[in-house]
C-alpha cells in the first residue's frame, strides 16, 4: 500500500512543531490510573489518515515509534505491540488501549503523530501516572506493651507504610482509654518525622509519655489519597513508677497488746517490703505481739520495686519511711 511506503522509523525525535500545519491532538481517559488498569489514548485530526504512535518510557531521553495504523486499521508492524491490548479507528479517530499498567510505567510518555510534507507533527505529550493505594501500616517495635519511664523521651516506636503512590502520609494518635472511641483520640503528629525512600514512607514517634498515659495506646494511620488505614495493631502503654514515699498505719501501742499496722507505697509495678528491725513485719504488715517497753524504738519500712523498661534494662526504685514506737 502506498502509505506504507512512506512510513519513516525514527528512533529519536525532536520536539518540533511546524508553523502552518495542525498538529493531532492526543487525550486520555483519565489523568492517572490505579497500578494493573488500562488508559484509552485517542488521537484525532481533522485531514490525517495515517497516524503513528510514540511513546518516550520513564528515565529516557527518546521517542520510539511503537506503531503506525492507517483509518482502514491497518497497521505497521502488522501485529499489535505488546503494550496495546487493542487499537480501533473511526474516520479521523485513532484509539488505542494500553495493556495494564505497573509501576514501571509511571511517567511514561506518549506522542502520537501525524505526516504532513514528509514532517512528523506532533501533538502534545501525554504523561501516564500509575497511583498505588497504600495497603497497611506497620507498627513497630513488635512487642504488645512498651514499659517507659514518664517524662523521659523515646524514640524507638515506628510505623512503616507499604508501597504507595502518591507518596504515603502517616499520622499517629493516642488512643485514650477508650478503644472503641476514636473521637476523643489524642493527635501525635507533631511528635513525629517522616522519610519516603522507594514509595515506602517510614515515620519516627520521638515523645515523652506522661504519668497519665499509663495503659493508653498508641497506633498511627496511614494514607494516600485512597482512604486512611490503621496500623496492623496498637501498642499499650506501661508508665513505670517509682515507689512514692511509704505511709505507715498503726494501732494504738499499750504494753501487754498486740500491735498491728500496714505500709502503703503507689508504685508501677508493685513494690515488695523489707522492715527494720527484721523481725517487725512480713510483706506491707507490721505486727508485734505482746508489746513490752523493749519493743520501743525507731521502726523502718523499705518499699522496693523492679521497673523493667522496654529497650532501657532493669531500673531498682527504692523509698522508705521511719517510724518510733513508742510503748505506753
Amino acid at each position: 500500500m502506498l502509505w506504507k511506503c512512506g512510513l519513516i522509523i525514527l528512533a529519536i525525535v525532536s520536539n518540533i512543531y511546524y508553523t502552518g500545519a495542525q498538529n493531532p491532538v492526543l487525550t486520555s481517559n483519565a489523568t492517572s490510573v490505579k497500578v494493573n488498569e488500562s488508559i484509552l489514548l485517542t488521537c484525532t485530526h481533522p485531514t490525517a489518515t495515517v497516524v503513528r504512535w510514540w511513546r518516550q518510557p520513564a528515565g529516557e531521553n527518546s521517542l520510539s515509534l511503537i506503531l503506525a495504523m492507517n483509518n482502514q486499521c491497518e497497521f505497521i508492524p502488522t501485529t499489535i505491540p505488546d503494550v496495546f491490548s487493542t487499537c480501533v479507528c473511526s474516520g479521523t479517530t485513532f484509539m488505542c488501549t494500553l495493556r495494564p499498567l505497573d509501576t514501571i510505567n509511571n511517567e511514561d510518555k506518549w506522542k502520537c503523530s501525524v505526516t504532513e510534507n514528509k514532517q512528523h507533527i506532533f501533538s502534545i505529550e501525554t504523561t501516564i501516572i500509575i497511583t498505588v493505594p497504600v495497603a497497611y501500616a506497620n507498627l513497630t517495635s513488635d512487642v504488645p506493651t512498651i514499659s517507659v519511664l514518664p517524662n523521659v523521651a523515646i524514640s524507638y516506636i515506628r510505623c512503616v507504610s507499604s508501597v504507595g503512590r502518591p507518596a504515603p502520609s502517616i499520622t499517629w494518635y493516642l488512643d485514650n482509654k477508650t478503644p472503641s472511641n476514636y473521637s476523643d483520640d489524642v493527635d501525635l503528629t507533631l511528635n513525629s518525622s517522616s522519610l519516603t525512600v522507594a514509595d515506602v514512607t517510614t515515620s519516627i514517634l520521638s515523645m515523652m509519655l506522661f504519668a497519665n498515659y499509663h495503659d493508653a495506646r498508641i497506633y498511627c494511620n496511614v494514607s494516600n489519597g485512597f482512604g486512611q488505614i490503621m496500623s496492623n495493631r496498637t501498642l499499650k502503654i506501661n508508665v513505670l513508677s517509682y515507689p512514692t514515699k511509704p505511709t505507715i498505719y498503726y494501732n494504738t501501742v499499750i504494753r501487754g497488746h498486740s500491735v498491728s499496722g500496714r505500709c502503703t507505697v503507689k508504685s508501677e509495678p508493685g513494690s515488695t517490703f523489707l522492715w527494720t528491725p527484721a523481725n517487725s513485719g512480713i510483706g506491707d504488715g507490721f505486727f508485734i505481739n505482746n508489746v513490752s517497753r523493749e519493743h520501743s524504738g525507731n521502726y523502718t519500712c523499705i518499699a522496693n520495686n523492679e521497673m523493667n523498661t522496654t529497650f532501657g534494662g532493669i531500673i531498682n526504685g527504692i523509698n522508705k519511711s521511719n517510724f518510733y514506737l513508742n510503748v505506753l
